[in-house]
């Protein structure tokens, strides 16, 4: 675990690092589209009579934009100057917008520690101005591992915090839902002649959780507003139900199982396209 953190750490300097530019400010005007797009460069003239804009982008183009097709607009906005990226690509904003992506993790308690199948993963939500993405989503496992079936509804929260100066963002996650696991899961207590003891051992079983998740992303933002992002995941599994089907144990004369209700930890990566 202390080995994928390290790896972990190392990935997201190094995104950073990349993405990130050292330049000299410059101060740009931005215009907001009804269309929920964002324009950066020079308000040349702005119309009193009809609130028309004569507008010149960051390639040099000459754009003459009517009252009605934009929302809003700023002056005298910084943001970087350099050679490479003259142009910060803008984030969605105030419009609805669509995720898919691939989630792979483990799962561990205090006697066990496994992998999660490789699941699917989809949402679908609102940006709320360009910092906050609130909406629904769910996981559903693909690749049978130990956990042959597994699936998880659940409610999210995404909020950017860094300053817009590159294409790259950064992001806190907050969720909360519910999680159904079916496969070969830890037992946690035996009754061995009559003494509870504790085995590392596996057995068939059905159980369902109440989850809650923290985590941090980032993602490159595109030209076309798309995104690519990377998420790491922690998350707390708090039983709600469990059915123990079968024992797969090699100890004899096991007199009874308890099935016990123990709460999991899993972690695990998510890579994610913004639609």
């Amino acid at each position: 675990m202390n080995k994928l953190v390290m790896c972990l750490c190392c990935f997201f300097g190094g995104m950073c690092f990349t993405f990130s530019q050292e330049s000299e400010p410059k101060v740009l005007d931005q215009v907001f589209l009804q269309s929920g797009s964002e324009l950066r460069g020079e308000i040349i003239k702005v119309n009193k009579k009809d609130g028309a804009l004569t507008f010149v982008d960051l390639d040099g183009d000459t754009l003459n934009i009517t009252r009605y097709d934009y929302k809003n607009y700023k002056e005298n906005r910084l943001y970087l100057d350099t050679e490479d990226t003259l142009n910060v690509h803008p984030r969605p904003q105030d419009k609805f917008s669509f995720q898919l992506g691939f989630y792979g993790g483990g799962f561990s308690n205090q006697y066990n520690r496994d992998f999660l199948p490789l699941s699917i993963y989809a949402a679908f939500g609102r940006y709320f101005s360009n910092k906050t993405f609130v909406g629904l989503a769910g996981e559903l496992g693909v690749l049978p591992m130990s956990v042959q079936t597994m699936y998880r509804p659940k409610l999210f929260v995404k909020q950017f915090y860094d300053p817009q100066k590159s294409n790259l963002g950064l992001y806190f996650i907050a969720e909360a839902g519910y999680s159904y696991w079916e496969g070969d899961l830890p037992t946690p207590y035996y009754k061995f002649y009559d003494q509870e003891v504790t085995l590392h051992a596996f057995s068939t079983q059905k159980a369902d959780f109440a989850s809650v998740y923290l985590g941090h992303g980032l993602s490159y933002i595109f030209k076309n507003g798309k995104s690519l992002g990377l998420e790491l995941l922690v998350s707390r599994d708090f039983a709600l139900n469990r059915d123990i089907s079968k024992t797969n144990t090699s100890v004899n004369n096991t007199l009874d199982i308890e099935s016990g209700l123990p709460d999991y930890l899993t972690y695990g990566l998510r890579i994610v396209l913004g639609l």
